[in-house]
């Protein structure tokens, strides 16, 4: 996700460079921290799949939910960077 915002901030340079400001950076901040609180909520579903009958079916098809969990947090963050980067 730091690449996302990263990349959005250095093809914007020149304009997001006026609106580079602590309270942005601490915005951005402040959502790493709520989705690394969103993805600790994974632990709990694994460790009610490790406990069911589903344990064999989870640890193969545990790659795909990454990737795909992976690319869903990618184009949330694309969303919001570029709604916070193009005011």
């Amino acid at each position: 996700m730091a690449i996302v915002v990263v990349g959005h901030i250095a093809a914007g340079w020149p304009d997001v460079q006026k609106i580079l400001t602590i309270n942005l950076l601490l915005g951005f901040f402040f959502l790493a921290v709520l989705a690394n609180v969103c993805y600790c909520a994974d632990y709990v579903v694994d460790l009610f799949v490790s406990f069911s009958g589903l344990k064999a079916a989870w640890e193969r098809g545990r790659i795909i939910v990454l990737l795909v969990g992976t690319a869903f947090a990618a184009v949330i963050t694309h969303f919001f960077a570029s709604g916070i980067l193009s005011s």
